[in-house]
This record gives structure tokens, sequence and C-alpha cells, in this order.
């Protein structure tokens, strides 16, 4: 006879700190003006990006808008290449290993490419991260389908599908972000830190870090 499992006592229940991406775990030009950039469509992005942020489109038409700007056949290859020159905060390893040692989850919720945010979450050791995905055939070539996972201005529905997988309360999680895109994803969670953005900070009234490794200080960790 199966025994039952015991009740987790809610001081176990671990809490998840939850980066954003491009700006956050990453300094320097973010993974979509990249690629962009990568093919000379920045132009086009531009009106894209005014367009979804009017709300004019939705986000699965502005991902379309984008991709149907790059060129034909649509390479997974050439897309990594193009998104592999990321720069990496330089304290980012260090703050998540000992984000981790005390007991937190980590996690990457992102609405860039999963071609890029993989490699940043693997390098960075989280297992845990959300991210936008287009759809490639056997060879590496785009088959037409995209999959957006995470919009940006509702990243609160991400955040809060992946602690409910985790078994973590909306008031346990740590979230940090950098842009207003990251709004809805900030007022989610229990804590909400602004790296490099002391207006949006002072808008929603939460600190505002210059670097990753205030976090840390924030949260009484020495």
């Amino acid at each position: 006879m199966r025994g039952t499992q015991p009740r987790r006592n809610e001081k176990e229940i671990p809490k998840l700190v939850a980066f954003d991406m491009d700006g956050t775990l990453l300094s320097g030009t973010p993974s979509w003006e990249m690629i962009h950039e990568h093919y000379g469509t920045m132009e086009s992005a531009r009106q894209s990006h005014i367009d979804y942020s009017s709300h004019k489109i939705s986000y699965r038409q502005f991902m379309r808008r984008d991709v149907s700007a790059w060129p034909r056949p649509l390479k997974r290859a050439e897309l990594m290449e193009a998104l592999g020159q990321y720069r990496l905060r330089p304290e980012a390893p260090g703050v998540v290993d000992d984000l981790k040692l005390l007991g937190y989850e980590v996690a990457v919720i992102s609405s860039g490419l999963d071609l890029i945010v993989r490699p940043v979450a693997k390098r960075l050791g989280i297992r845990y991260f959300l991210a936008n995905r287009l759809g490639f055939d056997a060879r590496g070539i785009f088959n037409g389908k995209v999959y957006p996972l995470v919009d940006p201005l509702r990243k609160d529905i991400a955040l809060e599908g992946l602690a409910l997988r985790l078994g973590v309360r909306l008031g346990d999680t740590i979230c940090v972000g950098d842009s207003s895109y990251d709004e809805s994803f900030l007022r989610a969670g229990g804590k909400a830190f602004v790296v490099g953005n002391p207006v949006l900070s002072a808008q929603l009234g939460v600190p505002n870090l210059t670097n990753l490794e205030e976090l840390l200080e924030h949260l009484a960790i020495r």
C-alpha cells in the first residue's frame, strides 16, 4: 500500500527569482535587433514595433512580420550566428550561483527567441526558461511556424504558469527586469527590481539596480 506524501511545510516552499534576459542578464544590443542588424531589416522592424506597441497588431502578427523580413531560406545556423555575439553581464554568473546556493529556483522569462535564451540559460546553469520559438525542419530551415509563447506585454502570464508548475506562490517570486515591456511581469511578483532604468523603478516604486550584485544586498544576502 502506497503511503501518503507528507505535507510540505510552508517555510519549505522554494522561492523563485525570475530574470528578464535582454537588458537584464545581457547588456548591449537586444537580441531581436541583433538579427535585424545582421540582415539589414531594421526599418521594417521599427514599424512593426510601433504597430505592436500601439496594439494595432498582435504579438503573433508582430513575430510573423519580423520573420517575413528575413531572407529565405531562413537557416537556424545563420540565426544562431547572428545571436552568438551576445554580451552577458559579468556579474550574472556569480549572482545566479549565489541564489541557487541559497535555495532559490532561478528562471529566465524572455520574449526573445529560444535560440539565444537556451544557450544563455545553459551558460548560467539555469534549468527553467520560457521564450518564443520558430519552427525548423530536419535540415534546420525555417518551416513557417512561429510559437509566441511569451508576449512582451503579458509576461505576467508566463510567470504565473511557471510559478504554478514549480509549486511557488506568486507572492514568493522575485522578478528582475529593465524595460516597460517587463511591467506586467514586475507587478505580478511578490518583489520586483529594475535594472538600469530609474524612471521605470520610480513609476513602479521598486528599487533600481545598477549592478545585479545589488539584488543580493536587497535580499539581505551577505
